[in-house]
């Protein structure tokens, strides 16, 4: 009974494979033996530019290049390809063979071989050309791994994350445009925001201002009759306060011309009949009523 290999010791994780002859690791890990005679496989892949990771044996010179069994066997194929390319074959045998038929023998009589059909020689031919290629026998082949995915070598280190964040012009004109309908609706729901606090803050001040109206009555506008003494002094303060830097005489005559002119130019003579101070009515209120006559020139209540 013949004893069975033994199995690689690499650490990190069980493996199955044999170990190589007078080593402790398969070809899948031997580089982990610095002492071992293989150094990591010198092809470098044209699309992503990453080393083969598999294993090659130590060539002679320290710079010299080696390959593992798969790239090895493909460079072989390559060779032998381009050899077959430059050099096709041996023409003077081609033609030779190619004239055989008329070729006759001294009694007249053709070769056998020369007896041959047309459909044979071309056949023969083919045949001849098909094999130059040497049988590539079983030792050769790759026979691949069986503790690793079934990917190609080229792609076992290639990073799935190279090309992340590279984004095409469509792509950026779509990110953007999105970034921008985000940002129109977060400013339309400001202005919404903005609105309701203007609203709000206008129907509290009129809710206040009706509040302290029912509160004080209109004993400010009647005049100062029933007030105590502390009272008639706070309505001439607060009087002076609201006829403070007001325009009187000529002054408030050009300066009400001047707007009513303003008035005509921005909104039009239409604005002029309700903008007069004539229509006023006066200001002062006489049992909770208001007085319909109307008010005198530059003032704010009637004669009486």
């Amino acid at each position: 009974r013949s004893q069975e290999p033994l199995s690689c010791s690499f650490t990190h994780r069980p493996c199955s494979q044999p170990r190589l002859e007078g080593q402790e690791f398969c070809i899948k890990h031997i580089l982990e033996d610095k002492n071992a005679p293989f150094k990591q496989c010198s092809y470098i892949s044209t699309k992503n530019g990453k080393r083969c990771p598999s294993a090659a044996p130590k060539p002679e010179k320290k710079d010299g290049v080696s390959f593992c069994a798969e790239h090895a066997r493909r460079n072989a194929l390559a060779l032998h390809a381009q050899m077959k390319k430059t050099n096709p074959g041996p023409v003077g045998e081609t033609l030779l063979c190619q004239l055989s038929s008329y070729a006759k023998t001294e009694l007249g009589s053709q070769t056998p071989e020369s007896s041959r059909s047309e459909a044979s020689r071309i056949l023969d031919e083919d045949s001849w050309s098909d094999g130059e290629q040497e049988p590539i026998t079983v030792d050769q082949t790759w026979r691949g791994d069986p503790d690793s995915e079934a990917d190609s070598i080229d792609s076992d280190q290639e990073d799935p994350l190279k090309h992340a964040g590279v984004y095409t012009a469509e792509e950026v004109a779509l990110i953007m445009r999105e970034k921008l309908i985000r940002l129109q609706s977060l400013y339309i729901d400001q202005f919404k925001r903005l609105q309701h606090l203007l609203k709000e803050k206008k129907r509290r001040y009129l809710h206040n201002r009706k509040v302290e109206h029912e509160a004080l009555g209109s004993s400010l506008l009647t005049g100062p009759e029933g007030l105590l003494a502390k009272e008639r002094e706070n309505l001439k303060r607060l009087k002076c306060l609201r006829r403070y830097r007001q325009r009187y005489g000529v002054e408030a005559l050009l300066h009400r011309q001047l707007k009513e002119r303003r008035m005509l130019a921005t909104d039009g003579a239409a604005q002029q009949a309700h903008t007069t101070r004539s229509s006023q009515r006066c200001l002062a209120f006489v049992d909770d009523v208001r007085c319909s006559n109307q008010s005198l020139p530059m003032t704010r209540h009637c004669l009486t």
